[in-house]
C-alpha cells in the first residue's frame, strides 16, 4: 500500500513538481489548503510549504493538537532561527530550500517509517 501524504500549499499550481516527485517515489499525494482534510484522509505524513502564507507555523501547531502525524516543513531559510521555530511549533523536520529531491524523499520516508513502524525501501 502506498503511503499517503497531504501537501498543504496556497496554490495547487506551485505543488505540481512536488506531487510529480512524490508520485515517482511511490507516494500518494493530496494537495489541499484546508486543515479539515486531515481527519477525512488520515495521511501518513504532512508536508507544509512555508511559502504558503497562511500562518504555516500556527498550522503545524494546530495539526499537532489533533494528531501525531509527522510534519515536514519546506522552508525558505537555513538559519538557526528557522530550525528553532520549527521545533517550537512541533514540526518533525524542517528542510530548507534549495533541497535535494532525494533528501526530501528519504527524510519523508524515514518520518513515515517511524510513525507507522514499517520499514519501506528508499527510492
Amino acid at each position: 500500500m502506498k503511503p499517503k501524504v497531504i501537501v498543504m500549499e496556497a496554490e495547487q499550481i506551485s505543488s505540481e513538481e512536488l506531487v510529480s516527485l512524490l508520485d515517482r517515489a511511490g507516494i500518494e499525494t493530496i494537495v489541499t489548503t484546508r486543515l479539515n482534510e486531515l481527519k477525512k484522509i488520515m495521511p501518513d505524513a504532512i508536508i507544509i510549504d512555508e511559502r504558503a502564507g497562511r500562518g504555516e507555523w500556527e498550522l503545524s501547531s494546530r495539526i499537532r493538537d489533533e494528531s501525531n502525524v509527522p510534519i515536514l516543513m519546506l522552508g525558505d531559510s537555513d538559519s538557526e532561527i528557522a530550525w528553532v521555530k520549527a521545533v517550537a511549533h512541533d514540526v518533525d523536520f524542517y528542510l530548507p530550500r534549495p533541497f535535494s529531491p532525494r533528501e526530501l524523499i528519504a527524510r519523508l520516508k524515514a518520518l513515515i517509517r517511524r510513525y507507522n513502524g514499517i520499514h519501506q525501501p528508499l527510492a
